[in-house]
């Protein structure tokens, strides 16, 4: 789902989202890669991101 909400700011290259091995879930953060600077200010532009109820 991130990557895909993510898409619409540009291509994005990488989405990680690393797990926590000692409890299974994932952890509170993720790591997104655009293929261009210009795609990553695109995403910069908006004040909030809003997935599912909770602010990325």
């Amino acid at each position: 789902e991130l990557k895909e909400y993510f898409s619409q700011f540009g291509t994005v290259q990488r989405c990680q989202l690393p797990f926590d091995r000692e409890t299974g879930f994932h952890r509170r953060y993720c790591w997104i890669k655009f293929s261009t600077p210009q795609e990553v200010q695109n995403v910069l532009q908006k004040d909030s991101h809003i997935l599912e109820g909770t602010k990325v």
